[in-house]
C-alpha cells in the first residue's frame, strides 16, 4: 500500500510538471497566434516589443520560447545548414609574407587538389605536399612569421609547427562558432541547434526551426566581419538631410499608393499599446505613417555631438536600408554619405540598434583604414572606471599617420 501511495505520488507530481513545461509552449503560441493574424512587419515587431515582457509564471517571452517543446525541422520546418571554415585560407594567413614562397605555393596548390579526393584534413595534406618539395622540419622558413613569434620559432620542428597550426585552426572554428551562436541569438530564432561536425575540419551545422525568412538569415550567417577604421559626420550635419528625406520619401509613397506598415521605433511598452489601440487611434497613426515614412521606422538623434543619427528596431533595419538606398533619396545626401548599423543592441535593449554616418571620403570607397594597420593590440583594465576592461593597440606608420 505505501508504494502505491508513493506511485501516486510521483504519477500527480510528474504530471504537474509535465503540464509546467507544457504550458510554456501553449503560451508561446498564443502570441505567435495572435502575431500571425497581423501583417508580416508588424507581427514581427509586437513578438519583438513583447520579447522582454513577463508573460507566464514570472517568465517573459523569450524565455517561453527557450523553455517551449522543441518540435525540430521534420515538425516546425525551418532551415538547415552547414557551413564551413576555410581552413587554407586560415593557414595562408599564418604564413604572412611567406605565403609568396615557391614551396609554399606549389605544396599549397597540390594540398587542394587532394582535399577533394582523400580523406585526409587540409593541414596534413598540406604538411606532407611541402616535406615533399622542400624536405622535413623545414616548415620553419614559412611559419617563424612575427605574428607567431610567441610560438614557432626557426628551430621549430615540423610536428610542433603542425600543433601550432592546428590550435590556430580550432580557434579560428570556435570563434566562428561563437559568431554564429551570437548572430542566430540576435535574430531571435527559438532553440537553434548549432554544432561542430565531427571528423571533418571546420564544418559548422545549423539547425533553425520554425524560420520565415530563409533570404534574411542566409545573408546574416554569411557576412564577413573585418575590422576598419573610418572617419563619420556629426549627426547635426546629417539631420538636415533626414528631414528632408522624410518629407521626399512622403511624396514618393504617396505616388505609389504605398502605406508603410511599420510603427515608431519606441520603448516596448509603447509598441504594444499602439499594437492594442483602438481603430480610431490606428487610424491617425497610420496617417502620421504616412505623413512620416522614415521616422516611422527610425527614430532621429536630437541634438548635437556624436555620428549615431538615429535609432531602429531590428525588423525596420532592412525597411530604412530599402528607403535609404532608393536613387531619389541618396541623391538628398552627401556623397560621402554611408550609412552603418551598430552591431550590438543600445543600453538595455535587445532589439534597437543605432544608426551611424560614416564618412566614405576616399575615391574608392573603402576604409581609410583596416585591421592589417595594428601591429599589436592587448587587453588592459583602468583603473579610473573601476577596473573596465580597455583595448590598447600599436599601429604601423600608415596607422599612426
Amino acid at each position: 500500500m505505501q508504494n502505491k501511495g508513493f506511485v501516486k505520488v510521483f504519477a500527480v507530481l510528474l504530471t504537474l510538471v509535465c503540464i509546467y513545461y507544457l504550458s510554456f509552449s501553449f503560451v508561446t503560441s498564443h502570441y505567435e497566434a495572435k502575431a500571425a493574424k497581423m501583417a508580416p512587419a508588424m507581427g514581427q515587431r509586437y513578438l519583438d516589443s513583447m520579447k522582454n515582457e513577463r508573460v507566464w509564471m514570472f517568465k517573459t517571452l523569450q524565455e517561453c520560447q527557450e523553455y517551449q517543446l522543441g518540435l525540430g525541422l521534420d515538425l516546425k520546418g525551418g532551415m538547415n545548414v552547414t557551413l564551413e571554415v576555410s581552413v587554407p585560407d586560415i593557414v595562408k594567413i599564418l604564413a604572412a609574407d611567406n605565403a609568396g614562397d615557391a614551396n609554399f605555393q606549389k605544396a599549397f596548390e597540390e594540398a587542394n587538389k587532394l582535399a577533394n579526393e582523400s580523406q585526409d584534413d587540409f593541414i596534413t595534406l598540406f604538411i606532407n605536399s611541402y616535406q615533399k618539395v622542400a624536405g622535413k622540419n623545414k616548415l620553419s622558413a614559412v611559419f617563424a612569421t612575427q605574428q607567431l613569434s610567441e610560438k614557432i620559432n626557426a628551430q621549430s620542428s615540423d610536428s610542433d609547427i603542425e600543433k601550432v597550426l592546428r590550435a590556430e585552426v580550432k580557434d579560428a572554428i570556435d570563434n566562428s562558432y561563437n559568431v554564429l551562436r551570437s548572430r542566430i541569438d540576435r535574430f531571435g530564432v527559438a532553440q537553434p541547434n548549432i554544432q561542430k561536425l565531427e571528423g571533418s575540419l571546420g564544418r559548422i551545422m545549423v539547425e533553425m526551426p520554425g524560420v520565415k525568412e530563409p533570404e534574411r538569415v542566409r545573408k546574416l550567417l554569411q557576412g564577413t566581419a573585418s575590422l576598419e577604421f573610418w572617419t563619420t559626420f556629426e549627426n547635426s550635419e546629417i539631420a538636415p538631410y533626414l528631414a528632408e528625406a522624410n518629407e521626399v520619401l512622403a511624396g514618393i509613397l504617396a505616388e505609389e499608393n504605398e502605406t508603410p506598415a511599420v510603427a515608431e521605433a519606441a520603448p516596448a511598452e509603447d509598441i504594444v499599446a499602439e499594437e492594442l489601440a483602438g481603430n480610431a487611434e490606428a487610424e491617425a497613426d497610420e496617417t502620421l505613417r504616412a505623413q512620416n515614412p522614415l521616422f516611422a521606422v527610425l527614430q532621429p538623434v536630437q541634438g548635437n555631438g556624436g555620428a549615431c543619427i538615429g535609432y531602429a528596431t531590428s525588423a525596420d533595419t532592412a525597411k530604412v536600408n530599402r528607403y535609404l538606398s532608393m536613387p531619389q533619396i541618396a541623391a538628398l545626401f552627401p556623397a560621402e554619405f554611408r550609412p552603418m548599423w551598430g552591431v550590438k543592441p543600445v543600453g538595455n535593449s535587445e532589439n534597437i540598434y543605432e544608426l551611424v554616418a560614416i564618412k566614405a571620403s576616399s575615391r574608392d570607397g573603402q576604409a581609410p583604414l583596416d585591421g592589417s594597420a595594428i601591429t599589436n593590440a592587448n587587453v588592459s583594465y583602468d583603473s579610473r572606471t573601476n577596473g573596465e576592461p580597455k583595448v590598447s593597440m600599436s599601429m604601423n606608420a600608415e596607422g599612426a599617420n
